[in-house]
């Protein structure tokens, strides 16, 4: 079998592959396997800062982002907006009520336990590991790797930002631990 280091990909193949790797991060659920466990939720601001408020200023967006610590999976998505309604449709979507959810002191996540859900609270302008070991190190961490390969990349268009996020995700959650269903491995091979 040829490793991907040596294949060169023809420009159709890589569209129906990122386009594949799309659907199938979307379309995965941190619920899957169960769902019990401890999950990190917080958001993000993405684009480019002006330095001494000099030139134009970027559009920014927000991502907000789902690490489940026992699986070692995450779920990030870019949000128009850091209100309730967007951000709980999200956690609704993607984290089983049997979860118990980590964040900071966000207004939005205030009201989780009316939904159902088992939630901790950090606040960080006091600190950022609890007396009882609470803490969102896990979500902060990713978004550090996630800008890092932003930087190391010079920068991604804002219209690439949802596929950038998308491949990411897919690293993050398949690549390096060989988890992917034989279903999907045969589904993607087929496409191609």
């Amino acid at each position: 079998m040829k490793s991907c280091t040596n294949y060169t990909f023809r420009r159709g193949e890589l569209t129906v592959l990122f386009n594949l790797i799309d659907d199938f991060v979307t379309n995965e659920d941190l619920n899957s396997e169960g769902g019990d466990g401890e999950v990190e939720i917080d958001e993000s601001l993405f684009g480019k800062k002006r330095k001494y408020n000099r030139g134009s200023p970027s559009p920014q967006s927000w991502v907000f982002g789902i690490a489940s610590k026992d699986r070692k999976m995450c779920h990030i998505e870019v949000v128009p907006n850091r209100t309730k309604v967007t951000l709980n449709a999200i956690i609704e979507a993607h984290i089983s009520k049997s979860c118990t959810i980590s964040h900071d002191d966000w207004s939005s996540y205030r009201t989780l336990n009316k939904s159902g859900y088992s939630h901790k609270v950090v606040n960080h302008s006091e600190t950022f590991v609890t007396e009882d070991g609470v803490h969102t190190n896990t979500i902060e961490g990713l978004w550090g790797l996630i800008k890092l390969r932003i930087r190391s990349q010079k920068g991604v268009r804002g219209y690439l930002l949802t596929p950038f996020l998308h491949e990411f995700m897919f690293r993050y959650n398949f690549c390096n631990k060989m988890i992917i269903p034989e279903s999907k491995i045969k589904h993607i091979i087929c496409e191609l």
